[in-house]
This record gives C-alpha cells, sequence and structure tokens, in this order.
C-alpha cells in the first residue's frame, strides 16, 4: 500500500468531525470550535425535512430554506434565497429544492 493510499483509508476512518476540522488545522483553534458548534446544531434535520413533505404541494419547483419546522425563503433562484435566509440570520441554511415525490430521477442513457 503506497504512503496516500495509507494517508486516505486513515482519513476514512476518522469521525465526520474530525474529517472537517482537518481541512481546517491551520486557521485557528477558534474557528475549529465554531465549526464544530455549527455541526453540532445542523446534524438533524428532521423537522426541516417534516415540514417539506407537509408543504411539498405549496412549493413544487422552487428553493426553499427550513429552520426547526419553519419557512424562512422560497423563491426560483437558489442563490437569492440562500441569501435571504443568510440576511434573516440563519448561519447554516438548510437550501432544497422541492421537487414532486413521484418523479422518477433521471439516470442517462
Amino acid at each position: 500500500m503506497s504512503f496516500a493510499e495509507a494517508r486516505i483509508l486513515e482519513w476514512r476512518q476518522q469521525p465526520v468531525i474530525e474529517k472537517f476540522t482537518s481541512t481546517v488545522w491551520n486557521e485557528g483553534e477558534e474557528i475549529v470550535k465554531r465549526q464544530r458548534d455549527i455541526i453540532a446544531t445542523t446534524t438533524d434535520r428532521s423537522r426541516e425535512l417534516q415540514w417539506i413533505d407537509a408543504h411539498r404541494n405549496e412549493y413544487l419547483g422552487e428553493w426553499v430554506v427550513v429552520e426547526g419546522g419553519h419557512l424562512i425563503a422560497h423563491g426560483h433562484d437558489a442563490r437569492k434565497v440562500y441569501d435571504a435566509a443568510r440576511v434573516a440570520g440563519i448561519e447554516v441554511p438548510f437550501l432544497i429544492h422541492v421537487q414532486p415525490l413521484d418523479k422518477l430521477p433521471f439516470g442517462g442513457w
């Protein structure tokens, strides 16, 4: 096994938080602590997904940002929706494009 392969294997075995913080190691301890706090608060999005399931038909084809079961912003331009959520004070917006459940993904051929 080459050195690169060993390093990749070692990296894959790290917990997600360590993978994330290892990419910002040179930014300083304060940034690493802040990133850990963000990850800890954004890992469970079950309330947001429940909201999307309940309101899917109202926002088909639109981009939405939902935070804690509340709609923050929506529209057809993902960048504008994301920016509106950031202006509203959402540090890590949960941005999703609402699509119908019965539509199969395109696999190509």
